[in-house]
Parts: C-alpha cells; sequence; structure tokens
C-alpha cells in the first residue's frame, strides 16, 4: 500500500512533468491519445492537434483535464507549416495560462 503525498516536494516528485506543457500531435485516437494520457498521469498540461477528429480530440482533452491539468484540442494539419506555427502559438499560451496558476 502507497502512502498519500503529503507535501509540495513529494507530489512534484510524484508528477514530474508539473508545470510543464506537452505539444502531442495526432491526439485525438491512438498511440497519440495514449501518450497524452500518460503524459497528463505525469503532471503535464497538454496541447494535442487533430486533423479531422474534433469530438474525439475534445473527448481526450475532457479526459485529462478531470486528471487535474490543462489541456486544449487543437486542429492543425502537421504538413502545414503555418498550421503548426499556430499550434505551437496556442499551445505557448496554454504554457502561460498556467505559469499564472503555479
Amino acid at each position: 500500500m502507497s502512502k498519500p503525498v503529503t507535501t509540495t516536494q513529494e507530489f512534484t516528485a510524484a508528477k514530474p512533468l508539473t508545470g510543464k506543457v506537452a505539444l502531442v500531435t495526432g491526439g485525438s485516437r491512438g498511440i497519440g491519445a495514449a501518450i497524452a494520457k500518460e503524459l497528463a498521469d505525469q503532471g503535464a498540461d497538454v496541447a494535442l492537434s487533430y486533423a479531422a477528429s474534433a469530438d474525439k480530440a475534445e473527448a481526450v482533452a475532457k479526459e485529462l483535464k478531470s486528471k487535474g491539468v490543462r489541456a486544449a484540442a487543437f486542429k492543425a494539419d502537421q504538413a502545414d507549416a503555418k498550421q503548426v506555427e499556430d499550434f505551437i502559438k496556442r499551445a505557448v499560451k496554454l504554457r502561460c495560462q498556467s505559469r499564472r496558476h503555479e
């Protein structure tokens, strides 16, 4: 039986990615969704991109938020440099929101 986390230091050790933001491409399904979920379990806020599955991406983001992290889904075709740039800019905003709440 594991003991409960009681200090900020122990919490950070238990969630080593707390305060970080991860970008996950193809995060609406399959391996991308699984990676996004694991990153959230480790404490990271997650920005995930999707190409066509907005409903699935929003469902994954909702699940991540239920883990106590910030999460957002962004439509972005990874073959389009402009869309990738916009995705990164929006993810940076997620990071800025995250830092304001530390």
